[in-house]
């Protein structure tokens, strides 16, 4: 790590409505915050960035789910408002593809961390070490590019079009579509209550890095309705490896989370891929069940013992 990735950064944590970030998600990540209190420190803090020539972060939590910062921008202006109140310039607006919880960030004034239930909407602090560096390449990419990166986006603008198309979608509020997309995405606030609800962690194997986790639905997403598509307990935590193979249909899950595969996912397959026929789900919330159900039925899961028979012929 080089001294300028090891030093600590300058940050202003706060808190915004998703129908501000999407407002600015359509303007290429560039917006304005208004809050009514006056960040007087934040405003000098971005005059000390200014003169080391570095960036000032904007840090920004859900309003309405405040799981820890899911955004960053970089600060382009701190306008303290006669009226009391301040307006707050940002640009290069973007989603951050893993969840920094408040406890990594470190107060201004005293040094210490933020507690996980801290919910004012304002406070000036400091990132360090491995978070420090992540921010960084972050606002590192550049203040043109949206909240995601490279095929990313185009991903973002098919999954728009998807819920532009959707009759179930027609006349929805901003706030509700742009949580649809990021459900579509598995990112946003939907990413984020399943981090929370898995404890961080791949519902079956355990990994905990936040990098190559995927936030997966169970029952298909054309064959849900839209609070099923935003319901947390409709979605499986998993690696990257797993998640492509339930995405498939090639496994699923019984009602108690144990694994079930098809034929063509023979022990050999199981075993390159670091699991066994014993992989079970971490836990099972009977909300879980009515998910697990329907995937299982459209791929022709739903049949108990299927596991077992194809472990018993030993396809590879």
């Amino acid at each position: 790590m080089s001294a300028h990735q090891a030093r600590p950064m300058m940050a202003v944590y706060s808190i915004a409505p998703r129908a501000v970030v999407g407002a600015a998600m359509g303007h290429g990540g560039e917006g304005v915050l208004r809050e009514s209190r006056r960040w007087v420190t934040a405003r000098q803090a971005l005059d000390s960035c200014r003169q080391a020539g570095e960036a000032y972060a904007l840090l920004l939590a859900d309003a309405s789910c405040i799981t820890g910062v899911e955004w960053v921008a970089e600060v382009v202006d701190i306008v303290l408002e006669p009226s009391g109140g301040t307006t707050v310039h940002f640009k290069g607006l973007r989603e951050l593809p893993f969840i920094i919880r408040r406890g990594a960030l470190r107060k201004g004034s005293d040094g210490l961390p933020l507690s996980d239930d801290y919910i004012r909407p304002y406070v000036p602090c400091t990132v360090k070490g491995k978070v420090a560096a992540q921010v960084r390449a972050e606002l590192a990419l550049g203040p043109g590019l949206a909240s995601v990166r490279g095929d990313e986006r185009q991903r973002r603008a098919a999954a728009q079009q998807d819920i532009d198309a959707d009759p179930d979608c027609q006349g929805l509020d901003a706030t509700t579509r742009l949580a649809l997309v990021e459900a579509r995405l598995g990112q946003g606030g939907y990413r984020a209550r399943l981090l929370a609800l898995w404890g961080g962690r791949c519902a079956v194997t355990g990994c905990s890095l936040p990098q190559v986790l995927v936030a997966s639905h169970a029952k298909p997403w054309r064959l849900s309705g839209n609070s099923e598509r935003l319901d947390e307990y409709n979605g499986l935590l998993l690696a990257a490896h797993v998640d492509r193979l339930f995405d498939a249909g090639l496994i699923g899950f019984d009602d108690g989370g144990q694994l079930l595969r098809k034929a063509e996912v023979g022990d050999a397959t199981l075993q390159a891929l670091g699991l066994s026929a014993e992989a079970r789900l971490a836990q099972v919330h009977a909300r879980h069940k009515p998910y697990l159900a329907a995937h299982r039925a459209h791929f022709g899961l739903d049949c108990s013992d299927l596991g077992r028979e194809s472990q018993a012929k030993g396809v590879a």
